[in-house]
């Protein structure tokens, strides 16, 4: 299973389209995946599910559940303000650390309209 995550929770984002051509790409070689769109998140989740709340956000439970039964990930990452959404790092915070990622291959698609596509941005997520 492909995890393909839209890193952001901009509504109308250029991520999510990009996710859905890396979706159809796979449906078409009969890859089993799923989109997690960060814009479905709990508008609460910074407050009710990380640090001493942990595990009390059912619905950002299935997101974590989602990203621990994913074999494999792609982030879609848009640049923002010279990195990547704040969202993004919230909802990564918000996961079990380390077993969500440890052991997983992740690709990293970055989207800039600046000169240098993203590579800030996906430096940062990388670090």
């Amino acid at each position: 299973m492909i995890a393909i995550i839209v890193g952001t929770n901009r509504t109308n984002a250029l991520s999510k389209k990009v996710a859905e051509l890396y979706q159809n790409l796979l449906n078409d070689q009969n890859v089993e995946n799923q989109i997690i769109d960060l814009g479905e998140l709990p508008k609460d989740f910074v407050f009710s599910a990380l640090y001493e709340h942990t595990g009390t956000n059912t619905e950002f439970n299935k997101f974590n559940e989602r990203i621990s039964s994913a074999d494999k990930f792609v982030f879609i990452v848009p640049e923002y303000n010279g990195s990547f959404p704040g969202v993004l790092k919230a909802f990564l915070d918000g996961l079990a650390y380390p077993g969500s990622f440890k052991g997983k291959k992740c690709a990293m698609v970055g989207i800039s309209s600046g000169t240098q596509g993203a590579v800030i941005a996906l430096s940062h997520l990388t670090d």
